[in-house]
């Protein structure tokens, strides 16, 4: 996103990133507090994030450990998510939220749509915030995942780490490329991709 927003001759971009952090675990890394302490120094008019891909752990509420995806997890985490966006969408003119990608395995990946299904629906409530979707850059032809590009005459160039979870660069290059498009379009300077 940084070289994308460079050669656009419009944007400046920040970037704050960690890995391993989320919503849920936040005695190491703690979004949030990052966020309140970081915005005013840089005073954005957009913020990307790409968040919660780490949150699927059990959490503790009120001395009661909630299952990870529970009915009750899901309950105690719909808040945390929302509180988020709202301090992202306050803090800036418009957020654009990142949906997560597609897994390796079939049972990480349905938990991602699951999450990005609640996070749609959260965004659907807040007028600033727009959802970006990974999925369509990320999976072949039938919606699914896909860990490298097959190149005719060379080695495939790959999409994700061997961990089948993490990008590699071509897969990073093209999340970017597809919130950069909808910052362009909804900025007016779709001209300058």
């Amino acid at each position: 996103m940084v070289w994308l927003g460079r050669d656009s001759g419009v944007v400046v971009t920040y970037v704050d990133a960690e890995v391993g952090s989320g919503l849920v675990l936040t005695e190491d890394w703690d979004w949030p507090a990052v966020v309140r302490e970081r915005l005013p120094e840089v005073w954005p008019d957009v913020i990307v994030t790409l968040i919660g891909t780490n949150d699927g752990v059990p959490m503790w509420v009120d001395g009661v450990r909630l299952e990870r995806n529970s009915p009750e997890w899901f309950a105690a985490y719909r808040p945390i998510v929302a509180a988020f966006m709202d301090q992202l969408a306050a803090a800036a003119s418009h957020v654009y939220w990142v949906g997560l990608p597609p897994m390796e395995k079939s049972g990480f990946t349905a938990r991602m749509a699951e999450y990005n299904e609640m996070y749609q629906e959260l965004i659907d409530a807040r007028p600033n915030i727009t959802y970006v979707s990974s999925w369509e850059v990320l999976t072949d032809s039938q919606g699914m995942y896909q860990a490298e590009i097959p190149v005719e005459d060379g080695d495939p160039i790959p999409l994700r780490d061997p961990d089948g979870i993490h990008f590699a660069a071509a897969g990073a290059n093209r999340v970017a490329r597809q919130a950069f498009q909808a910052i362009a379009a909804g900025w007016g300077f779709l001209d300058r991709l």
